[in-house]
């Protein structure tokens, strides 16, 4: 219970009145538990969409290997066949590279695209203001910027990964964004030492979505406490209490 102010009223000493907390303190402790909720919506969307990430990043890891592993099962000849099949199932593009560094197989031309990534200039509005909202986010927490993800060619040497998986011998992953700011996953792994590398690539549009809708269900339940608190703070004081 909040200590009181008490003064004597003129000409009627020795009878107290009470005061209770001034107006003005009330509109600061609300504009104080406001930022306070702004910051912790912000620190949270952030962890959410880290913890997205990580396991999209594990799960790509695991689709690799298990699609290479899948070509080691079967002839040459037939790798062909498994990566358009695992393309088309998984919604996936996979490249086959040869260890000189030329395309052997890729299931966009084996097969039809599994998937296409949207053009930002042909989104209406909401998705655009969603955009826009994204990247101030990432300049207030300090977001590491994410290089964009640009189709240069066929060749191994426009993918860092591939070198750097078949140098290394194992699995390489990369982070870039389509156009339209959503996660676009790589994973580079190698078949057999000294011998072909298969990259896979996955648009990951629901990573972006599902930060936005936690951000929009947080602005909401925020901007109805800010009403109910605000309402509260500019409410009546109490009137004066004669002891």
């Amino acid at each position: 219970m909040p200590l009181l102010e008490t003064e004597s009223l003129p000409g009627r000493r020795g009878l107290p009145i009470r005061r209770g907390i001034s107006l003005t303190t009330r509109i600061l402790a609300v504009n104080l538990i406001v930022l306070m909720l702004i910051a912790f919506s912000l620190f949270y969307l952030d962890s959410y969409r880290k913890q997205l990430l990580d396991e999209r990043f594990k799960r790509a890891t695991s689709e690799a290997e298990i699609a290479a592993d899948a070509l080691r099962q079967v002839p040459t000849v037939r790798h062909g066949v498994v990566i358009a099949a695992i393309g088309t199932r998984q919604h996936q593009r996979l490249r086959l590279y040869a260890p000189d560094g030329h395309l052997l197989a890729d299931s966009f031309a084996l097969a039809p695209p599994s998937f296409t990534l949207n053009d930002p200039t042909r989104e209406k509005w909401p998705t655009r203001a969603g955009r826009a909202i994204d990247r101030i986010m990432d300049r207030i927490l300090g977001t590491p910027p994410v290089p964009p993800y640009i189709e240069q060619g066929t060749a191994a040497a426009n993918w860092p990964e591939v070198v750097e998986a078949q140098t290394r011998q194992h699995t390489i992953l990369r982070h870039r964004h389509a156009p339209d700011r959503t996660p676009v996953i790589t994973a580079a792994t190698p078949i057999s030492p000294g011998g072909p590398v298969l990259l896979t690539l996955r648009n990951q549009p629901d990573v972006t979505q599902s930060v936005r809708n936690a951000r929009q269900t947080l602005q909401t339940g925020r901007i109805v406490q800010i009403a109910l608190q605000r309402g509260d703070a500019a409410g009546p004081q109490q009137p004066y209490a004669l002891g």
